[in-house]
């Protein structure tokens, strides 16, 4: 028949031991209550999503793009595309494919006017 013998340590929460010492055949091991480890485990995965990168926010970027036509709705190829930002006066160009359309990326927020030359 195998005995076990077991000292409690400093309390977790107070009826539950932190520190567990066994002694089991002559052989004395030490360990943390069931308790315990699993506030270990909360704390862990609290720190593990804490230093997850946060670029889960709001965009602050965005794009404009369309099709550029002349007045009979012919598709106008390489035009001159100009975005400016009416407040800081920062311009983005392009120009349109072949088919008439163009694309602006990383639009930071703000007002706008657009030129097509």
């Amino acid at each position: 028949m195998q005995r076990e013998l077991c000292f409690l340590g400093d309390s977790c929460f107070k009826s539950d031991p932190i520190f567990v010492a066994c002694v089991h055949n002559s052989q004395i091991k030490f360990g943390i209550s069931y308790k315990c480890r699993e506030l270990y485990r909360i704390m862990f995965l609290f720190l593990a999503c804490s230093l997850l990168p946060h670029n889960m926010s709001a965009q602050s970027a965005a794009s404009v793009s369309g099709t550029i036509v002349d007045s009979s709705g012919a598709l106008i190829p390489e035009a001159s595309v100009t975005l400016r930002n009416t407040d800081t006066n920062v311009q983005q160009a392009t120009i349109t494919s072949s088919s008439g359309t163009y694309s602006i990326i990383n639009v930071a927020p703000g007002n706008y006017s657009i030129e097509v030359t």
